[in-house]
């Protein structure tokens, strides 16, 4: 009996860990999209609101909420929360760097 309670508790923990780690690896891919999206705006001239606005949605559209974002200029900073389940909020955060020069490689 032991040994089925010892087991069964191992496999909810790992189960456990497997969501966290998974949803850590969701809220960076969101964050890193965000400030993606949100330098890409700067760069093509939409100005910071656009810029955040890319943020928000890029952040939306891989689950998460934008919390922050520096959009003012280069880098671009941003920071999302991803909703884990009941209890659990994960925060992420990323940046983007403009470069003055960019190469196109075909």
């Amino acid at each position: 009996m032991f040994v089925v309670a010892f087991g069964l508790a191992l496999a909810v923990a790992l189960g456990r860990l497997g969501v966290e780690v998974v949803g850590d690896a969701r809220a960076e891919l969101a964050a890193d999209a965000a400030a993606l999206a949100a330098a890409d705006e700067l760069v093509l001239g939409g100005g910071p609101n656009n810029a955040r606005l890319a943020a928000t949605r890029a952040a939306a559209a891989n689950g998460a909420e934008l919390a922050a974002c520096d959009c003012d200029d280069s880098p671009v900073t941003v920071v999302v929360h991803l909703d884990a389940g009941p209890g659990t909020v994960l925060e992420a955060r990323a940046r983007a760097e403009i470069e003055d020069e960019a190469t196109v490689v075909r």
